[in-house]
Formats: C-alpha cells, structure tokens, sequence
C-alpha cells in the first residue's frame, strides 16, 4: 500500500474554496506536483450598500446588494411584493457578486421599498 500525507480542513467555509497545490521534492530531480479544486457549497448571503436611499424627482437612483453563494444564486429585484421587470424606465445589471438596480428618472411612483433576493 502506499503511504502518504493529509491534510484535514474543519468547519470549512466560502473562504477555504480554491486551488490547492501538494509539491514533494527528495532532492532528487524536479519537484513533483498535483493540484486539486475546492469547491464549497453555501447558501446566498446578500449585504446591501445602502439601506435607506435619498433621491428626488428626475434624478437616477442606484440600489446595490452584493450576493456571494454556491451554486451561484438567481438575484431578483423586488418593489414590494412585485417583481421588477426590465424596460426604458428601470434597468437591472447583474455582475459576478454586485447587482444593480437603476431607476432612471426617479418619479413619486417609483418611491418605496425594494427587495433584492
């Protein structure tokens, strides 16, 4: 059989998640190496930038959450209990963790709570 050695990672969380490389070298030679992935499952964590937004009439409001998760969660934009769909008037931008929400031409209408989830 062979023997080796191990590493055991504990509590692992989002921030263990990557590339690990094992390197054995005897002074012989070239090193040898194998690299193997982490990948860590966890549920959506959302943080807003802000929480209370002050706009006015014909201005353009920007709201932002940042999402981590894994699987890479589906963000959906909310004005109370309704979904927020995509036109002229309000526009949704989604990054790799940072998504957006733009009110363009801000009118009393458009006042309110918004959700991002």
């Amino acid at each position: 059989s062979e023997e080796g050695f191990s590493i055991t990672m504990e509590e692992v969380n989002r921030h263990e998640a990557g590339k690990y490389v094992c390197t054995a070298s005897n002074g012989i030679g070239e090193p040898s190496s194998a690299m193997m992935s982490i990948e860590v499952e966890f549920k959506p964590e959302i943080v807003t930038e802000e929480t209370i937004l002050h706009t006015g009439d014909g201005d353009e409001a920007k709201l932002v959450c940042i999402v981590h998760g894994h699987p890479t969660p589906d963000v959906r934009w909310k004005r109370g209990d309704h979904l927020v769909a995509s036109d002229k008037h309000l526009m949704t931008h989604d990054g790799e963790h940072r998504h957006s929400l733009i009110i363009r031409h801000v009118a009393e209408e458009d006042f309110g709570e918004y959700t991002c989830s």
